[in-house]
């Protein structure tokens, strides 16, 4: 009797030991051992739901999309009104354009909490990819209606009206966005001039290029390695027939990405535009020794070429 006792007490320690290893280590974000720690007490417990569920957000963040599901998908088996499981696996589903199975966990989710707001960001995500957009809008005025001080509420029903062509409207959500972003205490640098890229992606589509322009500038005053930022920024000076300020952020972008394609795209059609036809070959070369394993853009930048009077 005493050894059984003794056998199960070690067992005990060993369990909790493990845990506390594996608590430490994903608090440390080290994230291997986090994953091995999760692991062992799994094997100690094959139906722990929690241990699946934090495995599975360890997964996630290592990029280990497939892993991930399966984990919360564990977490779900063995504990069916696990909220943030399903939440999560919806994210994953999303991501991997699985719309009605990430609609499903995103219902699902809701059915245990009428008022979770991630609940429905990932349900307006999953029908403004389907192209259900008055859905779309209903989930997202809900999220602002739940939390009235979340900006990826706004940001997603900015995107709702976009392709409503309400234009007016989107950049009013992205505004308010842009507000929230920077009263949100530990603001991602990122997640701010996303924001200001796509309202400026909007102004592009009002034809204001003035203003379009100072938003991607802006972007880049916060990021100065944002390629969209400048890559969209050279498009508005090009389409506003500012060509020399087009081909000095086309090189910016290429300065940091050197096999960003259609920026020697862009580049090339403005000295087209100036009727430097020397320049533009120039860049089509560069673009063909930069990226000389991909035929169909090989293809492509050789046809631009002789169209323009040029050889290889």
């Amino acid at each position: 009797m005493k050894r059984r006792y003794l056998v199960s007490f070690v067992a005990l320690v060993y369990f909790l030991i493990v845990s506390v290893f594996a608590i430490s280590a994903a608090e440390n974000n080290d994230v291997e051992n986090a994953i091995e720690g999760y692991t062992n007490i799994i094997l100690q417990n094959p139906s722990d739901a929690v241990a699946y569920y934090k495995r599975g957000l360890l997964y996630q963040q290592r990029q280990k999309y497939e892993e991930a599901v399966a984990d919360y998908s564990k977490a779900i088996e063995f504990n069916p009104i696990y909220l943030y499981a399903y939440s999560k696996r919806g994210d994953m589903y999303l991501r991997n354009m699985n719309y009605d199975v990430a609609l499903s966990d995103y219902d699902n989710a809701l059915k245990l909490k009428s008022d979770y707001t991630d609940g429905y960001l990932g349900r307006g995500k999953v029908f403004l990819a389907k192209g259900e957009y008055e859905r779309a809008i209903f989930d997202y005025k809900k999220v602002i209606q739940l939390q009235p001080e979340n900006s990826e509420g706004y940001i997603g029903l900015a995107a709702a009206y976009k392709v409503k062509k309400d234009i007016d409207s989107a950049i009013a959500m992205y505004n308010k966005a842009l507000i929230l972003k920077k009263k949100e205490q530990n603001l991602v640098q990122l997640e701010y001039v996303n924001v200001l890229v796509k309202l400026g992606d909007i102004y592009v589509i009002k034809k204001e290029y003035e203003t379009a322009i100072e938003n991607y500038t802006k972007a880049v005053k916060i990021k100065p390695d944002s390629v969209e930022a400048y890559y969209k920024r050279g498009l508005a000076y090009y389409s506003k027939a500012d060509y020399d300020k087009a081909i000095e952020d086309a090189n910016r972008v290429l300065i940091l990405n050197s096999k960003f394609v259609l920026a020697y795209y862009s580049k090339a059609n403005a000295y087209e535009k100036k009727q430097m036809y020397k320049e533009s070959i120039e860049t089509y070369r560069s673009l063909i020794a930069n990226m000389p394993e991909d035929k169909v853009i090989l293809e492509k930048a050789r046809s631009a070429i002789y169209e323009l009077g040029g050889m290889i």
